[in-house]
């Protein structure tokens, strides 16, 4: 048994509002997504599902091939692995759009817990990233990667290094990030220029603290233990992302940081629950 959706080369066919759960499998050990797999060439829509418990060598939820360019959007990605990468979504040489997820409680025994990206060009932004676990990157890894990573928030997430995001190589931008309680490390920069290091973050652990508008300390959540990480009229976050009116709030105001700030915020109602 392969994954339970496959989308087909040139596809470009929508998946809404479904929830993608696999049975064993006698293939997981070489499963490309055990939930989803994207062909090369194809851009599927993935929106409003559940995809839940599923697992494979690479892309326990989701696998995007390479040129592939899935738009990935409002889903809850929750309790899927990977005996490799990229325990919620891999995307290998594709160019991914991720936003407004929910990846919470996945896990990959290499790298990217939630998210792994190998020789992409993926835009990540507005996901909150909540509890993932890998051997480095428990929230996002990127190897050789021109990712743009922008307006999320990483909670929680474990690794042995880089338990926020980890990149490797490659001219990955990082942009209004929030990284708060991730450990070991929030961020883990290894062979990268100048232009990967990140700008107009808060990163909990005070890497970075004064460069290029990065700040620390509390981002005052409404309340991170039920899962609201909404941010509180008091948190430092507030208007202090990026000025490039790019990332410009949808009220006109400075960027927020975090998922719930930039032009393509997460709606405010948006709260999680997960496994503690």
């Amino acid at each position: 048994m392969g994954p339970v959706v496959i989308f087909s080369r040139g596809s470009k066919a929508v998946l809404d509002g479904f929830t993608i759960t696999s049975v064993d499998s006698d293939r997981v050990l070489d499963l490309k997504g055990g939930g989803i797999y994207c062909a090369p060439e194809s851009a599927p829509v993935i929106t409003n599902n559940v995809i839940v418990g599923n697992r494979a060598v690479f892309g326990g939820a989701i696998y995007c091939d390479t040129l592939s360019a899935p738009v990935i959007h409002n889903n809850t990605i929750l309790e899927n692995s990977a005996s490799v990468t990229g325990g919620g979504i891999l995307s290998f040489r594709s160019s991914a759009i991720i936003s407004n997820n929910r990846l919470i409680d996945n896990e990959a025994a290499n790298s990217g817990g939630a998210i792994g990206g190998n020789r992409d060009s993926s835009r990540i932004t507005n996901n909150i990233i909540w509890k993932n676990r890998a051997g480095f990157g428990g929230g996002i890894s990127c190897d050789r990667s021109s990712t743009e990573i922008s307006n999320n928030t990483l909670v929680l997430n474990v690794a042995d290094y880089g338990g926020g995001i980890v990149v490797e190589k490659g001219s990955v931008r990082l942009t209004n990030q929030i990284l708060w309680h991730n450990t070991k490390d929030e961020l883990y920069l290894k062979q990268v220029g100048p232009a990967a290091r990140p700008s107009y973050s808060l990163i909990g652990d005070g890497a970075f603290r004064g460069i290029n508008g990065n700040i620390s300390g509390d981002p005052l959540f409404e309340n991170a233990e039920t899962g609201n990480f909404q941010l509180r009229p008091d948190s430092p976050c507030i208007d202090s992302g990026s000025i490039d009116p790019f990332y410009t709030d949808t009220d006109g105001s400075f960027n927020d940081m975090g998922a719930f700030g930039g032009p393509g915020a997460l709606p405010n109602n948006t709260l999680l629950s997960g496994k503690d």
